[in-house]
Parts: structure tokens; C-alpha cells; sequence
């Protein structure tokens, strides 16, 4: 049985196919054989051709798509490239068989499919909207934040008082380098003022009039690729 990938929908990353195998025959393992199947646009698609680099033109009955993995009961295939060998966003599948001492290859194949993300989610700060508010306090925070092929988990703000280069911490300016604030996030919008988050205090209740600040954001994806 495949283990990794472990059936996860989305991965950032696939150095490498690892498992178990077992024979109940009591014959022993002899090997297990790995195929790697191209889904466009979620269908079925061809196999890779392990003799030629990064070349999926194999058909679903073409033996020489199996290649052997390392080990028996347990084994892994060699390494891959990320963005190289696999692209991102595209789905693949690996498939995993056995054969026993006795050369029975197992009726049943181990399976898992996954899409690869190796992109970086982009957010934006939509408020303030300007260079210089008028009418303080400044409430909130909010913005955008979107991911191609993948789903926003986090998003996360810093602000810099420029008079000081002192960092908001979530109680006051204190911090010497950015501090990250997690915002509320609802699908792809977000915003922060801080008590929402838990912060001691909320962000507006501290800036001065007549001050300049730095506002920043990152976003996380549902696979930990970060802005």
C-alpha cells in the first residue's frame, strides 16, 4: 500500500512514493513496481516512460510504464523534482503493485492521487486605501487575498510605526522586527482590528494622528506555500 502521498488532495511537495507490502501466500515479496498516471483536467491521461525524463506518452496497457521501487515490505521510489518532473498544478497518480517469490502480482493495486501546488498565494490591502485617512480612528484593516489552483488558510498583517521603526505586537508599538498578527479571514476577504484576534488591544486605539505607518500582508495557503 501507497503511504505517501497520503491522500491528501493538494501537496506543495513530492520528493519521493513510500509504502508497505505484505504477502499473505507466505511466498515473500519479491518486488513492487510503481506507475505514474497524468490526470488533465481530473481524467484519466497516459503514464510516465521512466526511460525518457519528464515524458508522460504511455498508454493505460504499456507494460514499461512500471518501474521498480527500492525494498520490499517496505520501499520508496527515487527521487523526484519538484517543478521539473512534477508541474504545478496538474493531478497525478501514483500506482503501486507487488509481486510475490512465487510470481503472483497483486490483484488488487494501491492507489493515490493528488495536485500538486507549488504556487504562492498573493494578498492585497484594500483599507486604508489611501496614503493619508482623514476622520481617525481607523477601525479596522481589510484586504483581499487569493491563491491560483489552491485555497487561502491564512492571512497575516504587520504594521510599522515609520516614526520609530517600532512594530505593532498586538498590545502597542513595541516589536523591533515585523510582528504577524493573524487576521479573520472569510473566503477570500480579510480584516483585523485586534481584540477579534485575541490581541490585547485594538490596533486603532494606538495610532497617532499625524503619524506615519507601513502596513503589510502575507498569505498562507491550504498547503503552507507563503506570499
Amino acid at each position: 500500500s501507497i503511504g505517501f502521498p497520503d491522500g491528501r488532495q493538494q501537496l506543495s511537495a513530492v520528493t519521493l512514493s513510500s509504502g508497505t507490502a505484505a504477502d499473505s501466500g507466505g511466498a515473500g515479496i519479491q518486488l513492487v513496481q510503481l506507475r505514474i498516471r497524468i490526470n488533465p483536467a481530473g481524467l484519466p491521461g497516459n503514464y510516465w516512460d521512466p526511460t525518457t525524463p519528464n515524458s508522460f506518452n504511455l498508454s493505460a496497457v504499456n507494460e514499461s510504464a512500471w518501474f521498480a521501487a527500492n525494498g520490499t515490505i517496505n520501499w520508496s521510489s527515487a527521487p523526484f523534482n519538484n517543478g521539473t518532473f512534477w508541474v504545478s498544478g496538474s493531478s497525478y497518480t501514483i500506482i503501486a503493485r507487488s509481486r510475490d517469490n512465487a510470481g503472483n502480482i497483486s490483484p488488487i493495486y494501491s492507489t493515490a492521487t493528488f495536485t500538486l501546488d507549488i504556487s504562492s498565494p498573493s494578498s492585497l490591502v484594500l483599507l486604508p486605501s489611501s496614503s493619508v485617512i482623514q476622520g481617525l480612528p481607523l477601525l479596522k484593516l481589510s484586504g483581499t487575498a487569493s491563491d491560483v489552483g489552491g485555497l487561502i488558510n491564512t492571512v497575516k498583517v504587520a504594521v510599522e510605526r515609520l516614526s520609530d521603526s517600532k512594530w505593532w505586537d498586538g498590545t502597542d508599538f513595541n516589536a523591533g522586527v515585523p510582528s504577524w498578527r493573524t487576521t479573520t479571514l472569510a473566503s477570500e476577504v480579510w480584516e483585523y482590528k485586534g481584540t477579534d484576534q485575541l490581541d490585547n488591544n485594538d490596533l486603532y486605539t494606538k495610532l497617532q494622528t499625524g503619524t506615519s505607518y507601513y502596513i503589510t500582508s502575507k498569505a498562507i495557503d491550504n498547503v503552507a506555500n507563503e506570499e
